[in-house]
């Protein structure tokens, strides 16, 4: 009797362990059907980019060159709303789009030299926008060990920093958002550097931490929710971050801020980027700051001490004041910010004692008042410079300051009408009528000659008929393509 229970339990098992292997190779295949599926789908969309991108690009083109057209007010008002809203949507569409790259293993990084401080510098310009918007104090702190000449794919960087210095920003109300960079290993062929991004912002739930860098995962997915995106912003950098073979953390706390880090490793250039400046001719010059921002005021004490500058700090008007009242007291140069004034007539009051003390007077402003920026900071100053303001830009305009009647300011707009247009002939070589038209239009209003044509084909018609000087080319275009 034993022997039989023991037979059929035998037979029971078998017969169990039959039925898992029947399972476990139908969910074998029911998992490479899933893996398949999703890589059709990830494949799809990194290959629909060039279809979804275009007629957006077609929309925001024209909504700008309307800008440029005589408009009343409500019809202005309505063209910057397109143009802002199809530019979210391109944002919302590129974060989707790298996703899909990155899910299906077609994101290729360079290795280009690039100019690091440059690079960084004019990433922030871009968002610094809607940091001056909130009265948010941005600073960059680059350490003075962190080589210029970097090698990396210099555009995957900027839109990690992007990323998290954006995120920075929106969720931060008051206060400020920092950028450190410092370097934490070096050899001959590469540096390995630590990017902060620290904020005081709203911080992070300790029970939403976990779900940061999921795809698709945001830290409020209330239906009430205040900030929007599609939550793969985290996710991008995250795994950018790894496929250049570094690594990404954070800290953060409700209501205290949050702290941002992540390691990168970059290749050192062997060729010089960018123009390198004669500092050393800034060694034993006397500078006077006022800055009562305490964080731009020691990230701005820190490059003048290492540029070797004589330097008198104030922090507060009252001191500044009885500094301007000394007699004597005469600077090489006078760096006053823009901000601790009462009221703007003893700003003006200031400005025109500090121009009494030196020759020459460097505003830093956050302003987005053109009528201030015209009326008031371009009258009373020698250089006026937007902050975050970057090493390279300040050290310049330390070395080389304006000749006396000459005024250094932000680039102004070109006005089109006046500019000379070029003598030249253009052909653009486009399959999608409203981008050509697009690039015809913008390029009229450069150029004397312009040919479009639709397609490869007649491309090389037009091109066996005539020299050009420059060709714009699409790349994808059915039949012969722009390769």
């Amino acid at each position: 009797e034993m022997q039989q229970n023991i037979d059929q339990a035998t037979s029971d098992l078998r017969e169990t362990l039959e039925q898992i292997e029947i399972q476990n190779v139908e969910l074998d295949i029911a998992k490479k059907r899933a893996l398949e599926a999703s890589r059709i789908k990830s494949e799809f969309l990194a290959n629909m980019s060039h279809e979804l991108r275009t007629p957006l690009n077609g929309v925001i083109g024209f909504a700008r060159q309307l800008l440029k057209t005589p408009l009343h007010t409500s019809q202005l008002d309505y063209i910057k709303t397109i143009e802002r809203s199809a530019s979210n949507l391109l944002g919302i569409i590129n974060d989707i789009l790298d996703f899909s790259k990155l899910e299906a293993g077609k994101m290729i990084l360079e290795k280009m030299p690039f100019a690091l401080r440059e690079t960084l510098t004019e990433t922030l310009t871009i968002i610094a926008g809607s940091a001056q918007e909130k009265g948010l104090e941005l600073v960059i702190d680059i350490d003075a060990n962190v080589p210029e000449s970097v090698s990396g794919d210099a555009m995957r960087v900027s839109q990690i920093i992007t990323n998290l210095v954006g995120n920075a920003i929106k969720f931060t109300d008051k206060g400020s958002v920092i950028l450190k960079i410092h370097l934490v290993g070096y050899d001959e062929d590469n540096i390995t550097l630590r990017c902060e991004v620290i904020d005081t912002g709203i911080g992070i739930d300790e029970s939403q931490q976990e779900y940061l860098f999921q795809a698709f995962g945001q830290a409020d997915s209330s239906i009430s929710r205040r900030f929007g995106g599609t939550g793969l912003g985290l996710v991008i950098t995250k795994r950018l971050i790894n496929q250049m073979g570094g690594q990404i953390g954070f800290t953060s706390a409700p209501n205290k801020g949050s702290n941002f880090w992540f390691i990168l490793p970059l290749g050192i250039s062997q060729f010089e980027i960018g123009e390198v400046l004669p500092v050393d001719a800034l060694q034993h010059k006397s500078v006077l700051l006022y800055e009562p921002r305490e964080l731009t005021r020691d990230t701005l004490n820190r490059r003048l001490v290492s540029w070797q500058l004589i330097i008198t700090n104030v922090a507060n008007p009252e001191n500044l004041t009885s500094v301007l009242q000394t007699k004597n007291s005469k600077f090489d140069y006078i760096i006053m910010s823009c901000h601790g004034f009462a009221d703007n007539a003893s700003f003006i009051h200031l400005l025109q004692q500090a121009k009494q003390h030196t020759d020459c007077l460097i505003l830093l402003h956050d302003c987005l008042d053109q009528d201030m920026i015209i009326n008031v900071l371009k009258v009373n100053a020698d250089v006026l410079l937007s902050t975050p303001v970057s090493d390279f830009t300040l050290a310049h305009h330390l070395i080389y300051p304006p000749v006396p009647s000459t005024f250094v300011s932000l680039p102004e707009q070109i006005n089109l009408d006046v500019a000379q247009r070029l003598n030249a002939s253009v052909l653009a070589v486009d399959d999608n009528m409203a981008n050509l038209k697009l690039i015809d239009t913008l390029l009229k209003e450069l150029v004397d000659n312009v040919v479009t044509v639709n397609n490869g084909a007649d491309a090389i018609q037009q091109a066996k008929k005539q020299p050009f000087d420059l060709i714009f080319m699409d790349i994808q275009m059915p039949g012969t393509d722009g390769i």
